[in-house]
């Protein structure tokens, strides 16, 4: 069961960040993943940006209140 993904609008913002997840090393977070069950991503988002995305989290429509794994 997935939630849909919102389509975020293209601004200068949206892209940066789009082009921080390109230049990841994606073959060592899928190993880090394999092996640990988690990866650590530092610096994907800017200070801004993580306070921007914590002033969300009070509207509770933002987010699921539940997580399901099968």
């Amino acid at each position: 069961m997935n939630a849909p993904l919102k389509k975020m609008p293209a601004t200068p913002v949206v892209a940066a960040a789009a082009d921080r997840v390109a230049a990841l090393d994606w073959t060592k977070l899928t190993e880090q993943l394999d092996g640990f069950g988690n990866a650590v991503i530092e610096g994907l988002l800017t200070p801004d940006e993580c306070r921007a995305v914590s002033s969300l989290y009070p509207d509770d429509r933002q987010f699921r209140s539940h997580v399901h794994m099968a």
